[in-house]
């Protein structure tokens, strides 16, 4: 949402995560034998992980390009360690 504060927006996004959190207390094992309601959230689940992990690659790129040789040696130090 544009114009939003960051956190505005998350804390925006985890109150309306609590109905359907609330909702998930009340099943039961018959709702969840169709396999319907956990298929969905766990494609929610990649769909979130493959964007932060998309968010990563773009961080990490954005600052390697704008990077010294100082700086991009620091980087694989600290990522990959040093020998």
């Amino acid at each position: 949402q544009q114009g939003e504060p960051e956190d505005a927006w998350a804390d925006s996004l985890l109150a309306e995560l609590d109905r359907p959190e609330a909702r998930l207390g009340e099943l039961t094992a018959a709702d969840t034998e169709q396999g319907r309601i956990p298929a969905r959230l766990q494609a929610m689940l990649n769909s979130l992980a493959e964007t932060l992990a998309a968010g990563d690659a773009e961080s990490i790129a954005g600052r390697l390009e704008n990077a010294s040789a100082h700086d991009i040696f620091a980087f694989i130090d600290n990522e990959l360690g040093t020998a």
